[in-house]
Formats: C-alpha cells, sequence, structure tokens
C-alpha cells in the first residue's frame, strides 16, 4: 500500500519541476486524502523535493502514526501560518497553492509570508491528480458503485403509494452506511412526477403515486473515492405523453456518445454530438436540446465534481486513467424529466463503463 502513496507523493513533486517552484501547499480535503490516505482528516500537507510534512491538529495526534514511513506528521495549535515559516515558507519562495480552495483572507497572509510574485496557483494540475487513477483508487471506485447499486435496488423494494421523496432519500443514505460507505456522495436527489423535470431537485413530503415516474440520482463516498448515478423508474406501466420520445432520445445520446469517450477527446466534441442528438428530436414542436440545461458530464474520482467539466462552454481533453460521468437529461417543466447517468473509464483507445446495472 506505501508503494502506492509514494508513487503519489512522487506525482506531486513532478509540479516542483513543472512549475520551478520550491514547495507545495495542499490545502483541500480530496487532496489530502489522494496524497495521505488519513480520509476527512483536515491539515496541510506540505511537499517540497527532500520533504513532505503534514500538519494537523492535536484531534488526530493517534492518526499520523498512519503516515510515518512518508510523512513528517505534525501537530499545529491556531495559526498555521508560523508553522509553515518554520516549515520554509519564507520570502521570496516560490511557492505551489491551490487557490482555488483557500479563502482570501489565508491567501493574503501568504502574500505577506513568501511574496505575491512567489505564489503560484497549481489548483488545475492538483485537481487532474485526483481523477487520475490508480489501481488503488479504481479499486475503491468499484467498491463505491457496488455499495451505491445495493442501496439503489434496497431502496426500490420501499417504492410503494404513499411512500415519500425523504423517505427514499432517506433509505439510500442509511443503505450506504450499512452497505459500508462512509456517506452519500451527495445529498440524494429522488423526485416523483413533476418534480422529476426539475434538474437537481430536493426531496420532499411528496408522496408517491400509480404512474409516477421517480428520478433518482445517488452515489457512494467510500474512503475518499466517489460514484455518482442517476436512474429513472416508473412504479406502474404509465408513462406521461412524450415520455418515449424523451426516453429514446436519453438512450441515443449515451450510446453515440460512448464510443467518443477516449483519451485525447476533446470535452466539448462529446456534449456537441449530444445536442446534435438531442436536435434530432422534439416535444410538441420543440427540438429537446431546448430542455438540456446543464453540462453534458464531469469528471470523478477524489473529488465528486473532478475535472473535466463536459461542456461545450469549457475546452478540456480526456486523458488516460480518468473516469467521467455522462448524464444528458431532458426536463419539460411542470410535467416530467428523464436523466440517466453513468460512469466510464477513459483509456487509450476506448472507454469502459464501470456503472453497467
Amino acid at each position: 500500500m506505501s508503494t502506492t502513496f509514494e508513487k503519489r507523493l512522487e506525482n506531486g513533486r513532478a509540479l516542483l519541476e513543472k512549475f520551478s517552484i520550491e514547495l507545495l501547499l495542499i490545502t483541500s480535503q480530496g487532496a489530502i486524502n489522494y496524497f495521505t490516505d488519513l480520509i476527512d482528516i483536515p491539515g496541510y500537507l506540505i511537499i517540497g523535493k527532500d520533504s513532505a510534512i503534514f500538519y494537523t491538529d492535536p484531534r488526530f495526534t493517534q492518526e499520523l502514526s498512519k503516515i510515518a514511513a512518508i510523512y513528517d506528521g505534525r501537530i499545529f495549535s491556531g495559526n498555521i501560518l508560523p508553522y509553515l515559516k518554520d516549515a520554509g515558507f519564507v520570502k521570496d519562495s516560490r511557492i505551489g497553492v491551490q487557490k482555488q480552495v483557500v479563502n482570501a483572507e489565508f491567501y493574503d497572509s501568504l502574500f505577506k509570508l513568501t511574496g505575491r510574485k512567489a505564489i503560484i496557483d497549481i489548483s488545475v494540475d492538483i485537481r487532474q491528480l485526483l481523477n487520475t487513477h490508480d489501481k488503488e483508487s479504481l479499486k475503491r471506485m468499484k467498491k463505491a458503485i457496488d455499495i451505491a447499486e445495493e442501496a439503489f435496488f434496497t431502496a426500490l423494494d420501499k417504492l410503494e403509494p404513499g411512500v415519500t421523496e425523504i423517505d427514499i432519500a432517506a433509505e439510500l443514505s442509511y443503505q450506504i452506511r450499512t452497505g459500508g460507505g462512509n456517506g452519500d456522495a451527495f445529498p440524494p436527489i429522488v423526485a416523483f412526477g413533476k418534480n422529476s423535470a426539475k434538474p437537481h431537485a430536493i426531496p420532499t413530503k411528496n408522496k408517491l403515486k400509480n404512474d409516477d415516474l421517480v428520478l433518482i440520482d445517488w452515489g457512494c463516498y467510500y474512503q475518499g473515492v466517489y460514484s455518482d448515478c442517476t436512474r429513472i423508474c416508473s412504479l406502474g406501466h404509465y408513462h406521461p405523453k412524450g415520455f418515449e420520445v424523451v426516453n429514446d432520445c436519453i438512450d441515443e445520446v449515451i450510446s453515440s456518445v460512448f464510443p467518443l469517450i477516449k483519451a485525447g477527446c476533446e470535452t466539448g466534441l462529446l456534449s456537441q454530438a449530444a445536442q446534435d442528438i438531442m436536435k434530432q428530436f422534439s416535444y410538441k414542436g420543440k427540438q429537446l436540446s431546448e430542455y438540456f440545461p446543464h453540462a453534458l458530464g464531469h469528471g470523478i474520482g477524489y473529488e465528486i465534481h473532478a475535472l473535466p467539466i463536459i461542456s461545450t462552454a469549457y475546452s478540456w481533453t480526456l486523458w488516460e486513467g480518468s473516469v467521467v460521468t455522462i448524464e444528458p437529461g431532458i426536463y419539460i417543466p411542470g410535467i416530467f424529466g428523464v436523466r440517466k447517468e453513468n460512469m466510464f473509464l477513459v483509456g487509450d483507445d476506448s472507454s469502459q463503463l464501470l456503472t453497467g446495472f
């Protein structure tokens, strides 16, 4: 196991040379999980060419023994800045910081400690590492998927007239915990009937009726890694008018985009391909692309919404070893919505479907 995290430490050190910097300051919890495997233990990680120091507060003194083979674990109290100074953060040192995740007050303090020109933003490079998977993270991700799958099918057995969206959301959370997960990847989305037309519906006391469509978007957080999936189902056999067209469109998008997912593919091309297919389908005279309000997907790993963002609004290139979601959705306001989301492991010339249930 230590070999995996020694390799990850070297991945971090490679950024020192890339940016011609002396130290990295890692502050996001996802990145701390990735580098140290101290899952959800807060702190500050400093990576230098010949040093690697993890600072945490006194509540987690005992946990530091787990990383002793790789990291110098230290305890800090109060303001972290004096400790950073002692660790080598001095005036005019060139350091890499996750600017996207530090607050303005802390960033300003770093300016005074190191000099404004000495701070380099490494946010994007760190976030790409968090979605570049090795055997260990893929093993955990598959476990997160398995736990989520079991929770989903158990929750389906609870679907009966009168049950509420909150009931099913709570059941999913309970099953994920009892199934071995650390918790939900995010608050589950459970939407019955007309509520399925809201892309990020918040579960309510809305009661399930016969023939209601049911949209469930849920995931599992397991040892630092996430899963994310969306399914649509129905309690009965009746579907609202237009459902078949919308459902067929969603299925066509998924089957058409799947072969395009490979290293080197531009994410904008994936999103454009999805929209081109949606334009071939219509609901009451309007192209279904007009009912698609969000990105086609996103990366997932040590962050639930990792890089890349799959949208025509962003320019990313898929890389080998990353995992992405593809989640086309069509939402007819006040009537119904259909979204299906799957996870794909990006390979050199193809991809692997991870959520095949």
